[in-house]
């Protein structure tokens, strides 16, 4: 049953869940004197394994660097996926217990669902909310003109008619949906190129397409051959934020629960140290991704920073937005009230943990070290 613990929530909001989650997985128990990180009696963890599935290859390499999971009083495997869907589909079916998903990916997972979702059969949750900081400034994801499109500032008339790519699914494809609704347009107005997210780059690259959305890392090729930057996704909509999801069979299990409880509060420390330390960030995304360190950087300036929060009714509301915007595209086959696929339980720990560590301090200092250039 989706748990709505928090005054944060009321009893029904009609919103779309947030999909971009991080899911672990919770399966056992640990010994009988662990702590939960915060202080909090974490009960026998011993043998429990949070599986956590990821389609980011830094993921499992940046949360152990961070030494967040140092001493947690369970185990914590990841499990590889090459996109979100696959996460997504594993979680649905019982093979992970978390991922980390962008909150168009659940969407699209609960308005395809037959039957669908409800507050009892819905499959995993999000438990927690990543969120960047300075978008003002540093927002990571946008649409970028090729070279030769002649393409230099984003209106209705400059796009109208280009080939524009994008990834079905990804949420790339919903920074397009975002950037065209901005501008008054729909699909029919453009030459939409369906590619995946490696073959759009390079189709941009090349002068294939004349505009591509979604991580502005993506195109660091193309900006560095000409290629424009024409807008930030804060200007045309909410984006599609990350979430920590858990699967709802380890919600519901009493001492998968308390490991997970014990996991949101590392995950915030987590996401403070990345703050906190750029260049072992930097060090870790060249040595898993073999990215030169100046788009580790900048993937670090934009991307990698962020505070954190527990579900909140304006996170609800921005996955709302995302779900009624793509059924209005025609994309999305019935609307959706996501609000039940929301769990509120772990809110009290995450803001005592936020407060205990300093995170809005840490972000206060970060956004004012790294100004706009």
């Amino acid at each position: 049953m989706f748990s709505r613990q928090s005054g944060r929530l009321p009893v029904r909001i009609a919103v779309v869940l947030t999909a971009a989650a991080l899911a672990l997985t919770a399966c056992g128990s640990d010994s009988s004197d662990s702590k939960a990180s915060g202080g909090s009696d974490a009960g026998d963890l011993s043998s429990v394994t949070i599986t956590l599935g990821q389609n980011d290859p830094a993921l499992k390499a940046l949360l152990p660097a961070s030494g967040a999971l140092d001493g947690a009083p369970y185990k914590v495997d990841f499990v590889d996926f090459s996109n979100q869907v696959e996460a997504s589909t594993a979680l649905a079916t019982g093979k992970i217990d978390g991922s980390v998903l962008a909150q168009y990916t659940v969407i699209q997972a609960a308005a395809n669902a037959k039957p669908a979702w409800t507050e009892d059969t819905a499959p995993y949750r999000t438990v927690l909310v990543p969120q960047f900081v300075d978008v003002e400034n540093h927002d990571p994801f946008g649409t970028v003109a090729s070279a030769k499109s002649g393409i230099t500032e984003l209106t209705a008339d400059s796009v109208r008619g280009k080939k524009w790519t994008a990834s079905p699914g990804a949420t790339n494809y919903l920074t397009m949906l975002q950037t065209l609704d901005h501008l008054g347009l729909g699909l029919n107005d453009i030459d939409y190129v369906q590619l995946d997210n490696a073959a759009g780059a390079l189709a941009l690259l090349n002068n294939e397409v004349d505009l591509a959305s979604g991580l502005f890392s993506s195109y660091f090729a193309t900006l560095d051959n000409g290629g424009t930057a024409l807008d930030s996704s804060h200007q045309v909509g909410p984006g599609s934020p990350t979430a920590l999801v858990a699967s709802t069979a380890s919600l519901s299990n009493p001492l998968q629960a308390k490991a997970w409880e014990d996991f949101v509060q590392r995950y915030v420390e987590f996401r403070k140290w990345i703050l906190e330390n750029k260049d072992q960030y930097v060090d870790v995304l060249v040595a898993t991704t073999k990215v030169k360190p100046e788009q580790a950087a900048f993937q670090w300036l934009q991307f990698g920073r962020g505070s954190v929060s527990p579900v909140t009714d304006a996170d609800i509301a921005k996955g709302q937005d995302i779900a009624d915007l793509a059924y209005k595209a025609g994309v999305l086959p019935a609307k959706i009230d996501a609000s039940i696929g929301y769990d509120a339980r772990f809110t009290d720990v995450i803001d005592a943990k936020i407060a205990a560590i300093g995170v809005p301090d840490a972000v206060a200092r970060s956004i004012a070290a790294n100004p706009k250039k």
